[in-house]
């Protein structure tokens, strides 16, 4: 018997799952589900720890990235196509400039957590504009 494929509202970008047949395969989807929200309670807490940090720089970073966020995007986009390549270097670097330069790093942290929360929240705004109908369109002449 085929068994179609099932509309399964996820944490992913996956909008269509194939419905798992085996007990590996169920297993492996209850795991992507959890590791999913587990990246989002992350990323939660560390803007939390990023805020009481520096709530000035990451409320600035936040308002810079509401005005820039295509820009913000593209940044983080690079940053992560540069750990992605180049792991070890990133890290390094990373390592040396938290040890020798801690204050600067944790500024820097929180004026770029609050401008990637501002960006997204951008993004966010502009996506379920998009979904509903506009209440500032032109009246039709």
């Amino acid at each position: 018997m085929n068994i179609p494929p099932l509309r399964l509202p996820t944490l992913c970008n996956e909008t269509i799952v194939q419905a798992p047949s085996t007990r590996r395969a169920k297993v492996s989807l209850f795991l992507k589900k959890i590791w999913n929200v587990v990246k989002e309670i992350f990323k939660v807490s560390l803007g939390v720890f990023l805020f009481a940090i520096n709530p000035t720089l990451f409320a600035v970073g936040t308002i810079c990235g509401v005005i820039w966020d295509r820009k913000v995007q593209e940044v983080v986009e690079k940053i992560k196509l540069i750990v992605k390549k180049l792991p070890w270097q990133a890290l390094a670097l990373i390592g040396l400039a938290a040890f020798f330069a801690l204050p600067v790093v944790i500024g820097a942290g929180s004026l770029l957590g609050g401008a990637y929360l501002g960006s997204n929240m951008s993004v966010w705004a502009q996506d379920k504009d998009k979904n509903s109908p506009s209440h500032f369109a032109a009246p039709a002449a």
